[in-house]
């Protein structure tokens, strides 16, 4: 795995905030979205893809389980779809990289062949 320097959930005001061995853990008001920061990345393509691909791929399970388990809460769940496919989109603002972004780097990046 990749070490971890921290987690977010949520948008809106802080709730509270902890540190816990060494990775910082950040609770917001609204949980319509969340983030983990990686130390560093790996230097095998697929470990980086998976990490990326891990947010909109949570943003689609939270889709599906709120209409299939809890109808009511359709808002948050197409709220979810919306952002998961936004975030698929690769952009950048105000100095941060949406995980489709990272995506196409990550594809874009030639890697040296292996000998043995």
């Amino acid at each position: 795995g990749l070490p971890l320097s921290s987690a977010e959930t949520g948008i809106g005001p802080l709730l509270f905030r902890f540190r816990w061995r060494g990775m910082n853990f950040i609770f917001r008001l609204v949980p319509l979205r969340g983030e983990v920061r990686s130390v560093y990345l790996s230097s095998k393509r697929w470990k980086n893809l998976l990490f990326f691909g891990a947010g909109p791929l949570a943003n689609l399970a939270t889709t599906l389980l709120a209409t299939l388990y809890a109808p009511q809460l359709e808002l948050i769940a197409l709220v979810s779809l919306l952002l998961g496919f936004g975030n698929l989109m690769p952009f950048a603002m105000l100095g941060e990289r949406s995980d489709g972004d990272f995506i196409r780097l990550e594809l874009e990046t030639p890697r040296k062949a292996i000998v043995d």
